[in-house]
């Protein structure tokens, strides 16, 4: 069998054991700098899905807001009523029904106006210390 002649390269002999020096367009990462690099990228993510997740709240919070402020012009709208109101039967019967679907209307609105206060307050509360805050 024939032997083929390699070249042999020289062996860059490092008493401290250390990597060669890394080429053009490679990168090299100590195992400090990759868990330095894991716990930024975890943090970071933690802060962003706290700030959706406070954001969605917010913006719930927002709705069930505009939905009380449109209770408040329908009660105003029902004083109008009260105000031009005879004693026709028609009347009393659409003033009462009017009454009674604004009532229920601000329960439901204050049960999640409450509820959506608690969310918020937890939310806020567990969020990362490391992390950003809505804002910021």
């Amino acid at each position: 069998m024939p032997q083929t002649a390699r070249t042999l390269s020289a062996f860059d002999f490092r008493p401290d054991f250390s990597a060669p020096p890394a080429e053009a367009g490679e990168v090299r990462l100590s195992a400090e700098e990759v868990v330095a690099l894991i716990a930024r990228v975890r943090a970071d993510t933690l802060a962003e899905v706290s700030r959706q997740e406070a954001q969605e709240t917010l913006d719930r919070l927002d709705r069930v807001t505009a939905t009380m402020r449109d209770v408040l012009c329908d009660l105003l709208k029902l004083m109008q009523l009260v105000e031009a109101a005879t004693d026709a039967d028609e009347t009393r019967s659409h003033l009462r029904a009017t009454v009674t679907g604004l009532a229920q209307r601000l329960l439901d609105g204050q049960g999640d106006l409450f509820g959506l206060t608690r969310d918020l307050s937890e939310k806020l509360d567990n969020a990362p210390s490391a992390g950003r805050r809505m804002g910021q």
